[in-house]
């Protein structure tokens, strides 16, 4: 899901205890300048074997948005195998409803961070069964 975090400064506050229970807290306001905040990592490895973890490659991540938004797979021979502009639908690891062998698989990804700059990745995965 999407998740976009506000630009701006933010306090930071620290809580202090010694060994003999004396407490003390500490405030610096306007301590965190957050111009925008987005990170989208890709995986380099997935399952897909219905077990329900890692049966789906796509970005993990936060502050990104499905606006320009394409994730595209692509065989050892350079055809594209799959396609989406929805970051919510991952690659199953087949092709034509058939499931793809074991092996490397290069990615390309267009994603809009919460900045309104677009960012582009690519890379290989391992399709592992």
């Amino acid at each position: 899901s999407k998740i976009f975090y506000e630009a701006g400064t933010y306090d930071v506050m620290l809580f202090a205890k010694s060994k003999n229970g004396c407490i003390d807290s500490l405030i610096i306001e306007d301590a965190i300048l957050v111009d925008t905040m987005s990170q989208v990592y890709m995986p380099n490895a997935f399952t897909p074997n219905g077990d329900g973890l890692n049966d789906e490659f796509k970005p993990i991540g936060y502050g990104y948005s499905d606006l320009d938004y394409t994730l595209q797979i692509f065989n050892r021979w350079g055809e594209k195998i799959f396609e989406s502009n929805n970051f919510n639908e991952g690659w199953n690891g087949s092709f034509r409803n058939q499931l793809c062998s074991q092996g490397i698989y290069v990615y390309r990804l267009a994603v809009k961070l919460a900045s309104n700059e677009t960012k582009y990745m690519e890379g290989k995965l391992t399709l592992i069964r």
